[in-house]
């Protein structure tokens, strides 16, 4: 099983258009997929109309109480489950400091549903915490989309240095360009010449579309609504490439 933290400090850049839209398509490629809401706001939780409250506290798994088995509910689509976002993930920090957990937690959670599923892709809070030093540590690969912005690669930067300090980080950063607009002048030229502190970007680019906006419209994945626009075809290069960079998947 490998896990997938589609993760960013700063808010508003595609994150959780991108996990769920990789989701979807992981079931399309045959994986048997979990998709970790953790995000507070539950945003992929209501895309996949899941019910977002929890049959059991946080606080119980965070303590290991509860098995994570309890928690995961099925989709509509067929190979994808998920464990709904609830109201209580604002206060995980807290939690994992009052319990004093480890870093290990959540891939110890994690760790019954190796044989249930090919791939866990989490939906990330956009924060640089307690809580986030723990998706690292149980994380395969990091999926960073970023726009085309000083405030945007700011927030990647401080990520980079925050994960050379810990000694449990993921093993492959993937940062890529989301909702890039190509009559912006920056967009352009970041996409012509990377920054220098933008490590090995994706080749992928996620263009900046009302299709994505849709998504609330029709709370589903870009491919089954608008499967032949540019933005969907580009959902699935992204997938194909973050295959082939984490190199395990199977």
């Amino acid at each position: 099983m490998r896990i997938w933290s589609v993760y960013n400090l700063k808010g508003g850049v595609g994150k959780t258009a991108t996990a769920v839209n990789l989701a979807y398509l992981a079931t399309q490629a045959g994986y048997q997929v979990l998709l970790w809401d953790l995000d507070p706001q539950g945003a992929s939780t209501w895309y996949f109309r899941a019910k977002p409250k929890l049959s059991i506290k946080a606080k119980h798994l965070v303590a290991e109480k509860e098995a994570i088995g309890q928690v995961i509910r099925s989709t509509v689509h067929e190979g994808l489950d998920i464990i709904p976002a609830d109201f209580a993930y604002r206060n995980l920090d807290v939690m994992l400091k009052k319990g004093d957990a480890d870093v290990g937690l959540f891939r110890r959670l994690l760790q019954p549903c190796d044989e249930m599923y090919s791939l866990v892709i989490v939906d990330c809070p956009p924060s640089l915490s307690r809580l986030a030093e723990t998706i690292f540590a149980m994380t395969n690969t990091l999926i960073m989309p970023i726009i085309p912005s000083h405030l945007s690669l700011r927030a990647y930067e401080q990520v980079v240095q925050r994960l050379k300090k810990l000694d449990k980080h993921p093993d492959t950063v993937l940062p890529f360009y989301s909702m890039v607009d190509m009559r912006r002048r920056l967009h352009k030229e970041w996409l012509a010449s990377p920054p220098p502190s933008l490590k090995k970007p994706l080749r992928t680019v996620i263009p900046y579309s009302a299709v994505v906006e849709k998504m609330g419209e029709y709370r589903a994945p870009v491919q089954m609504y608008a499967p032949g626009t540019p933005v969907a075809e580009a959902y699935r290069r992204l997938w194909k490439e973050i295959v082939k960079r984490d190199g395990e998947l199977n």
